[in-house]
């Protein structure tokens, strides 16, 4: 009995540590992560216009490196909007706040190529966790 009873509270410690370090650890930092896919910002709304499910799959909780034209930048959350060719739908970016001052230097019309994680879409496909990224 004292057997079990130890087994089951070695268990219970166990799984309390495992759960606290995947509660405490800190997401991933794109600044220093390489992107999984490399597309245009037209591009990758078209795979979700196509098919949303398999474009989901595809790309959601991937880091990518998006080229496109901003078409409308809000300072106050720091996230820029990229031209997608598609009047019902953009791709939103939402910047790191370390990324305000280079924001900042952007306009409307400009191309930049952005590296941040995607999260699907829901109307815009959301980006976050973005970083500004020299154009090559």
């Amino acid at each position: 009995m004292k057997r079990i009873a130890l087994i089951i509270f070695l268990f219970l410690i166990i799984a309390a540590l495992v759960g606290s370090y995947l509660f405490m650890r800190k997401p991933t930092d794109t600044r220093y992560e390489k992107p999984v896919y490399e597309l245009s910002a037209v591009a990758l709304m078209k795979d979700f216009t196509l098919d949303e499910a398999a474009a989901t799959q595809k790309y959601s909780d991937k880091i990518l490196l998006i080229t496109g034209k901003i078409s409308e930048i809000n300072l106050a959350s720091n996230t820029i909007f990229l031209d997608a060719a598609d009047p019902m739908a953009t791709i939103t970016c939402s910047f790191y706040d370390a990324e305000s001052s280079n924001i900042q230097t952007l306009k409307k019309g400009d191309l930049i190529q952005i590296k941040g994680k995607c999260t699907g879409k829901l109307i815009d496909v959301v980006v976050n966790n973005c970083v500004l990224n020299p154009l090559k």
